[in-house]
């Protein structure tokens, strides 16, 4: 269960990217924001203690990627598979000098033996391209969508059949009105970040939530302007709603 939002600011010619991680409560917690300097491509991206990968990262040619679990109608997990992490590949395709943008990205993971992954859709940006994309493996076929550079909010989530989706893009939608035409700062959307569900929804339709299994355990902010000066990524870890007050590690790339 994961949280997405994508906000152009396209009248300053950069873009951020907003996600919150939700995980089990046992899980080890991704405590610092790994750095690379790879053949000169620079980049950034919390660190999964445990998979060792990680669900978003962004690097100095202004390639932004973000993972959310996908959960497929029908798709049943193989019995005895042996899986890789989905998280994997998002460092190896930052790093990787070759990967000048979208259309490599979506060609290296169209060649992969994807069905080492379990489901997952990726989000990637390209700011050099001004192109955003969706790239979705079901468990059975790998397929690339191109998104409008519009604000949009994708939510990976057991709760998504009962409204838990929509209900977070309607507050997307307040969110953006409430603006009246301001570009969000990062302290706007650390804000968004911290939003619990009403008190008559289930606790997890918020964008932060704190269950006895599950919880938001940190909040992403990925700015990147158009120029490629100053791209940053920031980083706090805890409970949004609770943590409002929290450090946030913040990395130039």
């Amino acid at each position: 269960m994961c949280t997405l939002a994508f906000w152009p600011a396209n009248d300053q010619g950069r873009f951020f990217l907003l996600m919150n991680r939700d995980e089990a409560v046992a899980r080890a917690p991704a405590t610092e924001v790994a750095t690379f300097d790879a053949s000169g491509m620079r980049g950034a991206y919390p660190l999964d203690p445990e998979g060792g990968g990680t669900w978003i990262g962004v690097n100095a040619r202004g390639l932004a990627l973000a993972l959310l679990n996908e959960n497929p109608e029908g798709w049943v997990e193989p019995v005895g598979r042996v899986f890789t992490t989905r998280g994997a590949f998002i460092p190896e395709l930052l790093r990787d000098p070759a990967m000048t943008g979208i259309f490599e990205i979506e060609r290296q993971l169209g060649m992969k033996s994807l069905e080492d992954f379990r489901p997952f859709r990726l989000v990637a940006v390209d700011t050099v391209a001004s192109s955003v994309k969706e790239l979705v493996w079901d468990g059975v076929k790998f397929e690339s969508q191109t998104r409008r550079r519009d604000p949009f909010l994708l939510s990976s989530s057991p709760f998504n059949g009962l409204g838990a989706g929509e209900w977070r893009e309607t507050e997307l939608t307040r969110f953006t009105a409430a603006l009246e035409g301001r570009v969000p700062t990062p302290a706007d959307l650390f804000r968004l970040s911290a939003l619990t569900a009403r008190a008559d929804l289930p606790p997890a339709f918020g964008l932060s939530f704190d269950e006895k299994d599950y919880a938001t355990v940190s909040t992403t902010v990925v700015e990147v302007p158009v120029s490629l000066t100053g791209i940053t990524l920031r980083y706090r870890l805890g409970r949004p709603h609770l943590s409002a007050d929290g450090a946030i590690q913040e990395i130039a790339v």
